[in-house]
């Protein structure tokens, strides 16, 4: 499981990322977000974020460093203040040595 706080600092925002290997992990795909306030667990496992709303996404990157396919991801809402985002990957994406 994944949790990212993003704060706003004046522009659109929203997470973009992808792991060394090139997999895309910022497709709206799998990813809830919401903005307002949350209780104070909402970055742990166990927390039930099955009220919240899936990510939309908001088109591709142009960022050299971050795997093609990648999407920005957001609410509705690119301008709140503050967006808290969570993912749950399945065993799939982790690697066990």
């Amino acid at each position: 499981m994944l949790a990212v706080l993003v704060i706003n600092t004046g522009e659109p925002t929203g997470p973009l990322a992808s792991f060394s290997d090139g997999r895309v992990t910022s497709t709206a795909s799998g990813w809830k977000c919401i903005t307002g306030t949350v209780p104070s667990d909402w970055y742990s496992e166990a927390f039930d974020d099955s009220s919240w709303p899936a990510a939309v996404e908001y088109g591709p990157s142009n960022v050299k460093c971050i795997a093609a396919g990648a999407q920005w991801i957001a609410t509705s809402d690119r301008n709140a203040d503050k967006t808290y985002y969570r993912r749950k990957f399945g065993m799939d994406l982790v690697n066990l040595y």
